[in-house]
């Protein structure tokens, strides 16, 4: 909005009273202009008087433009272009009360008067002999000077603005070409994937199939493997056996009565399961078995003697068995079923005690 020159208030009142008043007496002179001349010419020269010293003064006093024309010959010199001007400065005010006034807080032009008269610049121009409000209008200039620019400043904005508007069309333009582009190197990409996907999944198959009938392979010689091998064990044991028979036989013949009571087994070995390295043994809870328990696998020579043939550590004890891991076997020797076992501690002490026989001259275990 255009800086707003400000006025008396009761002037712009006045003002307009005066306007209403001679628009009513302008439509009675229309009506009886041709019955009541001589008598309504002198209200018509007393109205237009009035309209100049009140209306015209104030519009002369503030450097407004008021329009007029040559008096008539009923001394009219105020025409509807006058009252049209009137209008538009009412019209100014009333957008003055309207906008500026809840915005400065003027009332009346005294409140106006008031207000300034307290100001510090107004103060200090009346201290160095400045008319009084002298820095009102330029103020007011700068106030239109600020808007006028502020206008450019948007119109500036609005060019600029259309300017990004084009270029964002044209940026939009230049994304959809390369989203184009794009999807059609994605789906040569994707084409081209799905080939060499598919040749793969059949060099895949290939080398699946190789591994499958390889691994069946593998399969049937493990099992073939086993098989030797429990063989193997079986021959093992029945040699063992035989020769276990043999010790025995031999040692009833060589033996004193009561020479191998010493070494009494605490329980037999029930079951070897060679792929787990895993013995299941006689006694549990039962006997006092726990885990952690260390003990040794013996079998007997002819001679009476234990040999030592491995050690099993206690894993899971039930009730009356345990299970028990191989955690080591002597040089060419094999755990088995049937086999006995003692305690690590009984073991030790009873080769203590050999020994300690054997270096006095004692007999066997």
């Amino acid at each position: 909005m255009a800086a707003v020159r400000r006025s008396s208030g009761s002037g712009v009142v006045v003002a307009l009273v005066i306007f209403v008043v001679l628009a009513f007496v302008g439509i009675g002179s229309a009506l009886f202009f041709y019955q009541q001349f001589r008598m309504h010419k002198e209200a018509i020269d007393t109205d237009q008087l009035v309209f100049s010293d009140i209306v015209g003064r104030e519009f002369a006093a503030n450097g407004w433009h008021l329009s007029e024309q040559s008096p008539t010959e009923l001394g009219v010199k105020y025409t509807q272009e006058s009252y049209t001007d009137v209008k538009a400065k009412l019209a100014v005010a009333a957008e003055y009360e309207k906008e500026a006034l809840p915005f400065l807080g003027w009332e009346s032009l005294e409140g106006m008067r008031s207000a300034l008269a307290e100001s510090p610049v107004q103060k200090k121009a009346e201290e160095e002999g400045e008319a009084t409000f002298h820095m009102l209008r330029p103020l007011l200039k700068s106030y239109e000077d600020s808007y006028i620019q502020f206008l450019a400043d948007i119109a500036g904005l609005e060019t600029r603005n259309d300017d990004l508007a084009q270029r964002l069309d044209e940026a939009k333009k230049s994304l959809a070409e390369t989203e184009q582009r794009l999807q059609r190197q994605l789906t040569d990409a994707t084409e081209k994937f799905e080939r060499d996907l598919s040749e793969q999944r059949t060099v895949n198959n290939d080398l699946q199939t190789r591994h499958d009938r390889q691994r069946q392979e593998a399969v049937d010689w493990r099992a073939k493997y086993q098989q030797e091998v429990n063989e193997r064990k079986r021959d093992v044991v029945q040699l063992q056996d035989q020769l276990a028979a043999l010790q025995k036989r031999y040692a009833e013949l060589v033996r004193g009565p009561g020479e191998a009571d010493k070494l009494v087994p605490e329980g037999k070995v029930i079951e070897v399961r060679s792929d787990y390295r895993f013995v299941l043994i006689q006694g549990g809870k039962d006997r006092g078995m726990s885990q952690s328990d260390r003990l040794v696998v013996y079998t007997l020579t002819p001679d009476g003697r234990g040999r030592k043939k491995g050690e099993i550590l206690v894993g899971a004890v039930y009730e009356h068995t345990s299970l028990a891991t191989i955690v080591g076997e002597e040089r060419g020797e094999y755990v088995l079923e049937g086999d006995s076992f003692v305690s690590l501690q009984r073991w030790d002490w009873l080769h203590r005690e050999t020994e300690t026989a054997q270096a006095g001259g004692g007999g066997r275990i």
